[in-house]
């Protein structure tokens, strides 16, 4: 996943630019956080990142309880008939998740199949994601690496997957790191809070770009 990273950066955001590299912001949240953690931990990541923001994951092993309910939103969206409308998988997503903003966040990445109108896909890797599960959920971080660059640790104020004992660990791997907790959050901050979200967001980038200045 990583790789997949580092290849859009080198090609989208070059042919954007009329081939110059640029370095660029880099925002992931959970499992895509983890992803945004080690691709800036690799001997390029300092080379094309601005900045990196990390959204409510930490640099640890998770518990198998989490895995596990990972696992069971994504059977249960593998299990689901993609020939019913949208609300039809919803009511079929509920025996599962019950949480109404974990629901319409998952619903969202689904979209109509460009083969056969009559139904929809999910624009999700479900295998890929499920068969890596594991792997996603430890801490495999490239040894000994650090990112020196600006970050930026946005925590749920109702999550448990990255608190303030996380900190002196992120803090050894990412030693500009600085925190914000956004209250009345779960893990899905972005869609739980998202002007919330979006002001620690924006304030970050601009102290990032005044140090540039």
């Amino acid at each position: 996943m990583a790789e997949d990273v580092r290849r859009f950066v080198h090609t989208t955001v070059q042919n954007e630019t009329n081939g110059k590299q640029r370095r660029v912001h880099l925002l992931g949240h959970s499992m895509g956080g983890k992803v945004a953690m080690y691709f800036a931990l690799l001997p390029e990541g300092g080379e094309l990142l601005q900045s990196l923001i990390v959204e409510d994951i930490a640099p640890r092993v998770y518990e198998f309880s989490g895995q596990r309910s990972f696992a069971d939103y994504i059977n249960a969206m593998k299990g689901v008939d993609l020939s019913k409308s949208r609300s039809e998988i919803g009511e079929d997503l509920s025996r599962t998740v019950t949480d109404m903003q974990t629901m319409q966040f998952l619903l969202m990445n689904l979209v109509k199949d460009e083969r056969d109108s009559s139904r929809l896909r999910w624009k999700l890797n479900l295998d890929g994601i499920l068969s890596n599960l594991r792997e996603l959920s430890g801490s495999s971080l490239p040894r000994d690496a650090s990112f020196v660059g600006p970050c930026l640790f946005v925590s749920g104020g109702n999550s448990t997957y990255c608190t303030s004992g996380d900190y002196v660990a992120i803090k050894r791997r990412f030693p500009q790191a600085v925190f914000e907790t956004i209250d009345g959050s779960g893990h899905w901050i972005h869609a739980e809070k998202p002007y919330e979200f979006l002001e620690v967001i924006q304030r970050f980038l601009l102290s990032v770009t005044q140090r540039l200045e």
